[in-house]
């Protein structure tokens, strides 16, 4: 139990820096990161995103020195959100009586990890793009990486909030 704690804070702690950087790059450049944008972007859209970021200014640095940073603090954020949907499916899958739901719960668990090593190896081309970035460096869209990683984010909590919801479902039809 003291573990899950941990976790928690691990991850409310993580997910308060992130707001914190965002808010700070928003009043500082008036300009959003779009982090998600360059994740899923062409090659001809990242190369005008990285240019574009390049010259906008936020305090003595520009928006691409951001999204890099950015970049290397997401792997921290992997190992927090991916434990995080290991202990939520399990906890929801111990009240499942459901079997097939029971397995999807359970199937939950390799999906996070692969999602995470998906995320990680998003970050990894990401980096590998925006180092020494130059309008004339080839680079290497990550969207063949990110939106498997979405699809499976989107499904793990569709199979949680579904194994919720027909729970409460079959509380009320027993009352």
């Amino acid at each position: 139990m003291k573990f899950n704690k941990f976790l928690w804070i691990f991850f409310f702690l993580i997910l308060s820096c992130f707001i914190g950087f965002y808010g700070h790059i928003l009043t500082a450049s008036h300009k959003f990161l779009d982090i998600f944008s360059i994740s899923i972007a062409d090659v001809p859209t990242l190369k005008q995103t990285f240019s574009n970021w390049q010259s906008t200014p936020v305090d003595t640095e520009n928006l691409f020195y951001y999204a890099w940073i950015n970049k290397w603090l997401d792997f921290i954020w992997v190992l927090a959100y991916v434990p995080v949907v290991l202990i939520v499916s399990y906890n929801i899958r111990q009240g499942e009586i459901h079997p097939l739901m029971y397995k999807l719960l359970k199937f939950n668990f390799p999906l996070a990890l692969l999602a995470g090593l998906l995320d990680m190896a998003e970050n990894c081309i990401l980096l590998y793009d925006m180092h020494g970035y130059t309008a004339q460096k080839h680079l290497i869209s990550s969207q063949f990486v990110s939106w498997p990683k979405w699809f499976i984010l989107f499904y793990l909590v569709f199979i949680c909030l579904l194994s919720l919801f027909t729970r409460r479902l079959r509380a009320v039809n027993l009352s």
